[in-house]
């Protein structure tokens, strides 16, 4: 079953004109997918991220999107497997993030629904919807896969319900992210007990869907971060050594900042228990700054990572991200829109 065409899509809008940070960076997304430049118009549409009257995508707002620290609504992954020749290349938005809060939230959960009934789910809303808990708390982010061959998004599509979008923390964001995830995953003794343990040791930044075509049974992960000592020894607790090669390509030579480490951890449909762990290194000038990273980094991932060159160069890296379990393990680049 092919992707439809998103709701609140204008109809006039035919192709995005080049033109912008953000543009040049999906251009070059597109490419290293083998897609075409105006493979996106309809999703950038129905996610309200295009000026009707211009047909340009609409401009950073770092007041109101918190994707990337410019506040574009648009950010490039390329995932590289251990065995596989060419990367995953992936795209996330943050769609109507320009809109009140209440709108944002109902158009998200709207295009977040064709979406998934895209990829063969009748009962798309029953999976969107505990991404949405009332109250409120936080953007829902969407992201795909963009591969030869097929329609955007047609491979899988990921929800994120991001808490620090909307500046929540505390204990009503944990009560409302488990809550989500007791909905989403059959019940688990050890998933309760790893969740009680992290309550006081971390905080939640984002809970994640990723639900694949019909009949493949959805992903589910939760982010956390937590004090740099503390992500350490909750990776080292949860993780094997196998994480260590791919960060070590950062060369830091002091302790990250709290703020620069998230940790995901992914849970099993089946059992509803854990099942892979994931690190996200922050790379914002400050952090490499505070950590001493390399500044050799990004020609060493472009030489790791195919297909990373001309993404980089039409972007600034933003994070880099290992992992293990789950998916198998694979390194992770994010790239922003550059300023």
């Amino acid at each position: 079953m092919g992707i439809q065409r998103p709701p609140h899509a204008p109809s006039h809008t035919k192709t995005l004109r080049h033109c912008g940070p953000s543009d040049t960076l999906v251009r070059a997304a597109l490419a290293v997918a083998g897609l075409p430049p105006d493979t996106l118009t309809d999703i950038f549409a129905g996610a309200g991220l295009v000026e009707p009257a211009h047909g340009t995508m609409r401009p950073p707002d770092p007041e109101r999107s918190r994707l990337n620290r410019s506040g574009a609504p648009v950010q490039v992954c390329l995932s590289r497997r251990t065995g596989a020749d060419a990367p995953e290349v992936r795209i996330l938005l943050d769609p109507f993030f320009d809109h009140a809060p209440e709108e944002r939230h109902r158009r998200s959960l709207a295009l977040a629904d064709a979406l998934v009934r895209g990829l063969g789910w009748r009962d798309a809303v029953g999976w969107c919807a505990p991404l949405v808990p009332q109250p409120l708390v936080g953007a829902l982010w969407i992201g795909g896969r963009l591969s030869r061959g097929t329609a955007p998004f047609a491979d899988g599509v990921a929800l994120y319900l991001n808490a620090e979008a909307m500046a929540e923390t505390g204990a009503p964001v944990w009560r409302a992210m488990i809550g989500a995830l007791d909905c989403l995953l059959p019940p688990s003794a050890d998933r309760a007990a790893l969740l009680r343990r992290l309550t006081g040791l971390a905080h939640c930044v984002s809970l994640a869907l990723e639900v694949a075509p019909a009949p493949h049974p959805p992903r589910v992960k939760l982010y956390l971060r937590a004090p740099a000592d503390t992500a350490t020894r909750l990776a080292d607790l949860l993780a094997p050594r196998q994480a260590e090669p791919a960060l070590a390509i950062l060369q830091a030579r002091a302790a990250w900042p709290a703020s620069g480490l998230t940790l995901g951890l992914s849970f099993a449909s089946g059992s509803g228990e854990p099942d892979g762990l994931k690190l996200d290194v922050c790379l914002c000038p400050d952090c490499r700054r505070v950590a001493g990273v390399s500044p050799g980094l990004d020609e060493r991932l472009r030489d790791q990572i195919p297909g990373a060159a001309p993404v980089l160069d039409a972007g600034r890296l933003a994070l880099l991200g290992t992992g293990i379990g789950g998916k198998g393990q694979r390194l992770n680049i994010y790239v922003e829109p550059a300023t």
